[in-house]
């Protein structure tokens, strides 16, 4: 093979990669969520679903994947169906920046960490788009209250 075709299928290789690596750590981090507040609520939390209550999230997920897709009425479809998609790519391409490891680097920048926080900062855009395509003012207020918290607390981390 040529080493266009070798260096392509590395990069959708690397790609791939990174998303599993995003979606286990979200998996776990969910699982991790649970177990450690059903402690502190002295609950036995989920353990009906596989050892440990480790299948919870997949059978979760398995459920959200199987409901209806269901717009308001009144509401721009597009935007109201595009509002998810721009708050997670930005945050899945900030995992694109990051090194995991020494020739685990897609992209080596020199303004890498800047251009996490600028990332993180998109995803607000469509944190205000899913409120303001609802068509609704009080989801509309309430997408402005969530994206004025995080922008407030994204301040200080600068």
């Amino acid at each position: 093979m040529s080493p266009v075709i070798l260096e392509f299928i590395k990069i959708i290789l690397i790609g791939v990669g990174v998303v599993l690596f995003v979606a286990v750590n979200a998996l776990f981090l969910l699982w991790m969520e649970r177990k450690v507040s059903a402690r502190i609520q002295l609950r036995r939390g989920p353990l009906h679903v596989g050892p440990h209550g480790l299948l919870q999230t997949l059978a979760d997920a398995i459920k959200l994947i199987s409901k209806e897709l269901s717009f308001p009425k009144e509401s721009d479809k597009f935007c109201f169906w595009l509002a998810p998609i721009l708050v997670f790519a930005p945050v899945l391409s900030a995992f694109l920046i990051l090194p995991l490891g020494k020739d685990w680097i897609i992209r080596d920048l020199n303004v890498g960490f800047l251009l996490v926080f600028s990332l993180t900062n998109i995803s607000f855009i469509g944190i205000f788009i899913a409120g303001w395509s609802s068509n609704n003012k009080y989801a509309l207020l309430g997408s402005m209250r969530a994206v004025a918290q995080n922008i407030s607390y994204e301040i200080p981390l600068l």
